[in-house]
């Protein structure tokens, strides 16, 4: 079952976009909404958007677009890593090419040359 969106949902992430900063306080204050609304509201923009991250420390964390977006790769890239961890199937090649998938820039220096594709 979907959890239906807040209706103040894009006024808190307009919010915390135009503060560069994502708290509890800042939603109550503009928003008007008491402590629980505006932490649940926090929530959902962290579980829905990359603009807002939940710390472990439970503060919430603003994340600039282009930060957002880095992150969202290496992310995508550390799956890639940890799949062939699991499966035992290192390959240079193939982690090179997740990593370019994932948008992450990556250096000529870490070029590699197909294993299976050896000069005679």
């Amino acid at each position: 079952m979907t959890e239906k969106r807040d209706p103040l949902f894009d006024a808190a992430l307009a919010l915390i976009h135009a503060h560069r900063a994502a708290s509890v306080a800042l939603l109550e204050r503009r928003l008007g909404v008491d402590r629980p609304r505006a932490e649940a509201l926090l929530v959902q923009v962290a579980r829905e958007t990359p603009a807002v991250t939940l710390l472990a420390s439970g503060l919430f964390l603003y994340l600039p677009e282009q930060l957002a977006d880095e992150l969202g790769a290496l992310r995508t890239f550390a799956g890639a890593v940890l799949t062939a961890l699991q499966t035992d199937s290192i390959d240079p090649a193939r982690l090179r090419a997740s990593a370019i998938a994932a948008g992450l820039t990556v250096p000529e220096q870490f070029d590699v040359e197909d294993p299976h594709r050896r000069a005679a």
